[in-house]
């Protein structure tokens, strides 16, 4: 098993309804993606400096089930509308014990 985590900063003129979107089309992701075993998304609530506003916790059973998740024309449509506001994106992956 996989563990695939994201986290994702957004502009600062980014409007709230934007991130409230992409949070619900990201999770639904879990019923039409079956590569896409478990996906967990949460928003920051600290709001640090340091701090990213939304992280993204997903399984995946191995690497090519996520390439295969990554190519798929839902989450690629979701990175097209949500890429514009992105500042900037953080990615680990490692096996799940």
């Amino acid at each position: 098993m996989l563990k695939h985590f994201v986290m994702i900063k957004y502009k600062p003129e980014t409007p709230e309804a934007h991130i409230e979107r992409f949070m619900r089309e990201a999770q639904a992701m879990k019923n039409e993606i079956d590569e896409l075993l478990e996906i967990e998304v949460g928003r920051d609530v600290v709001k640090e400096p340091r701090s990213w506003h939304v992280l993204l916790s997903t399984l995946f059973v191995d690497e090519q089930a996520l390439k295969r998740y990554q190519a798929h024309e839902v989450h690629q449509a979701l990175m097209v509308f949500n890429g514009p506001q992105v500042e900037s994106v953080a990615v680990i992956d490692y096996p799940a014990p």
